[in-house]
């Protein structure tokens, strides 16, 4: 606990009002480890002043080395210091100093590394006396200002000196506060039975019967049931009795107890690993520390079970499949790291996202199991590896077959035109129209396998990208179409369209298909209207079916016309190969051709949405990335 400055100067004077002479002092260790000497880390102003005119007590100097005249003197205290400091149990002797007079000599150790020396001068009549009241003075200067409460507990004996109750001695007024809060008693001229009858059944009467008797301090954590309280308390044996000094930790303990319920229920494993090394200080291994009950599972155990374990006691495999390289970077790098990690040992087969990161001297390791997704995610990319090879012979086929189809049907129409110049006269009108009908025929067969091949290859070639004038690409189209159009009268409404990079044949088979569709599907009677209209728009203002990247910019090409239009219900059926919705009778086709516009508008990483209605013609809506 830090100290101010303020408690700094008033706990120097304090010490130098004192009658006594107070010494601090450090131990001096030699090459074996053992209590060589001790330097003097401070006195107070009586010290100097008594101890002085023989010692030589500045701050620094060493207790037996540089008094070598009081060698006697020192070498009597010498080993009372030694035992203090191994044993940690204070002692008192007197002793005749060289200053003159005779000194009760007070050791304690407030901490493993240093000594307190207090020595009193009294006369033999006085010393008792005098050493209780320097005793009861200093303590009661401690317990006045320590931030913690503080009682001493004298204990009650019976005729046989067993301890039967204790009674409160000195005590602070935090720790008197304190406890009539909890209990609503005081403890004045009261007992700890009397205060806290169940004090056998909960066990601390027996722990402070054990340290007076035994003298060994003890520390510990201990909980009140009927108060819903807990305390961490420090026991020392003092006189015939024992001093406690407690500090209420309930908040401490409830916030505890409820992270780590969350912990524990939390469907994320949790575990903090320290390192375990060998002579040469290279870590092999690592130590459970802390366990959730989600780690703990994976071996059919409760998380205590697991905690000072060994990471390859539970889990030999991370020994040689590189986790444990993996944890050890991280304690060594203080880098933290987040992997995916197939875990195939010890009866597991559990793919897992793990974090670990180094957490003072441990490692802090936090996974979750997705096993489950990580298969179906396996699963679904052989399904695609599957579809895909299975989409690309399907492809191969139909090239395949539609190229090897196109030459035993210009045998059958080249023989058909034969029979029909040569030979129609000796034919009766029956026979020639069936031979023209297995012309028609031949000739749609002909259309189809163009329109197959010319659909296998759009889905085969992926667009190139190279900057392509769509002005250029649309006046070509309209040329070719030049027959058609002027048979109609169609009307034709253009913007002027944009230079984007892509593949110009595709995109010419993409006019050429919607353009045509647009002529081809118009009321008998009717001159075609067709639209051609371009803006720049974001993908997050696009219909929902056109399925666009929302941060992304699109050029949008409308086309437009005022033809027979289908239902709604149609949009996505009149884009699937061969589906038609109106009969062969009615409209030339085979169905291909908006397959096409939509494998090319997938190809250059686009999307296409279409509206209509019937009688009140169509609206396609490209969109390919700007």
């Amino acid at each position: 606990m830090s100290v101010s400055a303020p408690q700094q100067l008033l706990h120097a004077q304090l010490l130098n009002a004192l009658p006594s002479s107070v010494v601090q002092l450090i131990p001096l260790y030699n090459s074996e480890q053992q209590v060589a000497d001790f330097r003097v880390g401070y006195a107070n102003t009586k010290a100097i002043e008594v101890l002085g005119v023989h010692v030589r007590l500045g701050v620094g100097d060493h207790l037996r080395a540089d008094n070598p005249t009081i060698r006697n003197f020192t070498d009597e205290l010498f080993g009372a210091y030694t035992r203090v400091l191994q044993t940690g149990t204070s002692e008192e002797i007197t002793v005749l100093h060289p200053a003159g007079g005779w000194f009760v000599v007070a050791v304690s150790r407030p901490d493993t590394h240093e000594l307190v020396a207090v020595f009193t001068n009294v006369d033999e009549q006085k010393a008792t006396r005098l050493l209780d009241q320097t005793r009861n003075r200093r303590f009661s200067n401690i317990i006045k200002t320590s931030l913690n409460g503080i009682i001493v507990y004298e204990a009650i004996r019976d005729a046989g000196g067993e301890i039967t109750d204790f009674r409160f001695g000195l005590f602070n007024d935090i720790a008197r506060q304190d406890i009539l809060t909890r209990t609503g008693k005081d403890i004045v001229d009261s007992t700890l039975l009397s205060v806290y009858p169940n004090s056998r059944e909960t066990g601390l009467f027996g722990l402070y019967a054990r340290v007076t008797k035994s003298g060994q301090p003890l520390r510990l954590e201990h909980r009140y049931p009927d108060l819903d309280v807990w305390y961490d308390f420090s026991l020392a044996k003092l006189d015939d009795g024992c001093v406690a000094t407690f500090t209420d930790i309930s908040a401490y303990k409830r916030a505890a107890h409820q992270l780590q319920t969350v912990i524990d229920f939390s469907q994320t494993g949790i575990f903090l690993f320290k390192p375990v090394r060998d002579a040469q200080d290279k870590i092999i291994d690592f130590r459970f520390t802390h366990v959730n009950r989600t780690l703990a599972t994976y071996v059919g155990q409760q998380p205590e079970t697991l905690t000072g374990g060994l990471g390859s006691e539970w889990f030999p495999g991370y020994q040689h499949n590189g986790l444990l390289d993996l944890y050890r970077q991280t304690y060594l790098t203080a880098q933290p790291q987040r992997f995916e990690f197939h875990y195939q040992a010890d009866g597991i087969d559990s793919w897992l996202d793990i974090m670990s990161t180094k957490l003072h001297d441990e490692v802090l390791v936090t996974f979750s199991d997705h096993t489950p997704l990580k298969k179906l995610q396996l699963q679904l990319q052989d399904y695609v590896k599957k579809l895909k090879l299975s989409n690309e012979n399907l492809e191969r086929f139909a090239y395949v077959a539609s190229h090897d189809l196109q030459e035993p049907l210009r045998k059958i129409q080249s023989f058909g035109d034969m029979l029909l110049n040569r030979h129609a006269a000796g034919l009766d009108e029956a026979g020639v129209e069936k031979l023209r009908r297995m012309q028609s025929a031949a000739e749609r067969m002909r259309a189809l396998i163009q329109d197959l091949l010319l659909y296998s290859h759009v889905s085969s070639h992926r667009a190139t990208s190279v900057p392509v004038d769509l002005n250029a690409l649309l006046a070509d189209v309209r040329d070719d179409l030049d027959v058609m159009i002027r048979e109609k009268g169609a009307i034709f409404h253009v913007d002027y369209l944009p230079t984007l990079h892509g593949e110009a044949t595709q995109l010419s088979q993409l006019f050429q298909n919607l353009l045509s569709n647009a002529l081809k599907f118009s009321p008998p009677g009717v001159a075609p209207v067709v639209g051609v209209r371009y803006q720049r728009r974001s993908g997050a203002d696009a219909p929902p079916n056109a399925n666009l990247s929302p941060e992304a910019l699109y050029h949008e090409i409308t086309v437009t016309d005022n033809g027979i239009g289908f239902e709604e219900q149609y949009t996505e059926r009149i884009f699937e190969p061969f589906q038609r919705l109106h009969g062969r009778s009615d409209y030339a086709g085979t169905g291909i051709g908006l397959a096409v516009v939509k494998k090319v508008v997938e190809n250059h990483q686009g999307g296409i949405s279409v509206s209509s209605q019937p009688g009140q013609g169509a609206t396609f809506r490209i969109y390919l990335p700007a």
